[in-house]
C-alpha cells in the first residue's frame, strides 16, 4: 500500500512538471509571436552638407534636416562613421560640428528619425574629409654610411637587439637576412623563402620574425632566433609593407590604406586611409613605428610620409632624392630600384635608409 501511495504521488509530481515545461513553452511563442518589425519610410533628408562634400578638419559645418511635410518625429539620432555624435529631439533640426580627431577619407553621415508606430526614417550623406593644412616638410643629414648588397630587392628592414633584419624580393630570389650592421656589416644568417613566392615587408613581433608576400595571400611566422617557420596565416590584400605598433600590426597593400592585424589571430581589426591637404596618398610600401608616428615609403618615389595612425593625417614630409649621387643612380639595376627600406633603433635614436639594389645604406638624423 505505501509502495502505491508513493507511486501516485510521483506521477502527480511528473504531470505537474510536465504541464510546467508547456505553459513556459507557450509564453515564449507568444511572447515571440509579438515582436514588432521596424517599418523604414522616406521622411526625412539633409539640406547639408551636400552629398560627397569635401569637408577640412577642424572645421565647423552645418548639419541641418528636414522632415517631409506632414511628419513627425519624437527624436533623431545623427551618426558619423558609424559613431553616434547627436541626437536632436525637436525643430529646427539643425546644429554646427566641428571635425575634430576624426579619420580622414571617405566616410558617411548618417540619420535615423524615430516615428509612432516603430517607423523609422533613414537618411545618408556620403563626405570625405581632408586634413587642414600641408604636412610640415622635414630635413634631413646623414650621419654615417654603410655598404648595401646590391643583389638585394629590399623590401622590409627592421632593426631589433643590434641586428639589422632585411626581407628582400623577386620571384625565386627572396630571402630574410640577419646582419650584425655594428660588427663590420657582417651577414649572420640567411633564409631562402619558396621560390615561388615574392617576399615583402617584415617586422619583428616579441620573439618572432613576421614576413608578407606580395600576391600569393600568404605570410609567415618564424622563430627570430633559429629562422624556422612556425605557422602560416592568409590575407585577402596584396602585401607590401608592414610595422608592429604596441600590440597591433599594421600592413600596407600598396594603396592609400593602413591595415590593422591582431598579431595573433592575424585577422584584420581596422582599417584607415592616408590623407594629405591634397587628397589620398597612394602606394604606401615599406613602414615603420617611430615615437608614436609611422613611416611610410611612397613607391618609386622619395619620398616618405610621416602618418598620424589614429587619424591617417601625413603630418610629416621627407623627401630624400640626393642620398645617392647621379653616378650611383645611372648604375641602379633598374628604375624599380628605387627608396624602399626604413628601420628604427630605438636604443640609440637611429633612422636607417636604403633602397632596392642599392649600394648604400644610411643612417640619417631627420629635423
Amino acid at each position: 500500500m505505501r509502495n502505491l501511495i508513493i507511486l501516485f504521488i510521483t506521477t502527480i509530481i511528473l504531470i505537474s512538471c510536465n504541464n510546467n515545461k508547456k505553459v513556459k513553452s507557450t509564453n515564449v511563442n507568444s511572447i515571440s509571436s509579438n515582436v514588432e518589425t521596424v517599418e523604414y519610410i522616406k521622411s526625412l533628408e539633409f539640406s547639408s552638407p551636400a552629398n560627397h562634400a569635401k569637408i577640412k578638419m577642424n572645421t565647423k559645418i552645418s548639419l541641418s534636416l528636414n522632415l517631409k511635410k506632414g511628419e513627425k518625429a519624437d527624436s533623431i539620432d545623427i551618426f558619423l562613421s558609424g559613431n553616434k555624435i547627436k541626437t536632436l529631439y525637436k525643430a529646427p533640426y539643425s546644429f554646427n560640428y566641428s571635425f575634430k580627431n576624426c579619420t580622414v577619407g571617405k566616410t558617411s553621415l548618417k540619420a535615423i528619425a524615430y516615428h509612432k508606430d516603430n517607423k523609422q526614417g533613414l537618411t545618408v550623406r556620403y563626405l570625405t574629409i581632408f586634413p587642414n593644412k600641408a604636412p610640415k616638410r622635414h630635413s634631413f643629414k646623414v650621419i654615417k654610411t654603410y655598404k648595401h648588397n646590391t643583389n638585394d630587392y629590399t623590401q622590409g628592414l627592421v632593426f631589433h637587439n643590434g641586428y639589422m633584419y632585411e626581407g628582400t624580393g623577386g620571384t625565386g630570389h627572396s630571402c630574410i637576412k640577419k646582419i650584425d650592421l655594428d660588427g663590420g656589416n657582417k651577414e649572420i644568417s640567411v633564409l631562402d623563402i619558396n621560390p615561388e613566392l615574392f617576399g615583402e615587408g617584415i617586422t619583428v613581433y616579441k620573439d618572432k620574425i613576421i614576413q608578407l608576400t606580395w600576391t600569393s595571400g600568404k605570410g609567415f611566422v618564424y622563430d627570430i632566433k633559429t629562422f624556422s617557420l612556425e605557422y602560416e596565416f592568409n590575407y585577402s590584400t596584396q602585401g607590401w609593407g608592414i610595422t608592429t605598433l604596441g600590440d597591433k600590426l599594421i600592413m600596407s597593400d600598396g594603396s592609400n590604406k593602413l591595415y590593422t592585424i591582431n598579431p595573433d589571430s592575424f585577422q584584420e581589426e581596422k582599417e584607415i586611409e592616408v590623407y594629405d591637404n591634397k587628397g589620398p596618398v597612394e602606394k604606401l610600401n615599406e613602414l615603420e613605428y617611430i615615437n608614436g608616428k609611422i613611416y611610410a615609403n611612397v613607391w618609386m618615389t622619395d619620398r616618405i610620409v610621416i602618418i598620424n595612425p589614429n587619424t591617417g593625417v601625413v603630418e610629416g614630409d621627407i623627401y630624400l632624392q640626393n642620398l645617392l649621387s647621379s653616378r650611383e643612380k645611372s648604375q641602379l639595376a633598374s628604375k624599380e630600384c628605387v627608396l624602399n627600406g626604413i628601420a628604427y633603433d630605438s636604443k640609440t635614436k637611429r633612422i636607417f635608409i636604403t633602397g632596392k639594389k642599392w649600394p648604400k645604406l644610411f643612417h640619417i638624423s631627420i629635423k
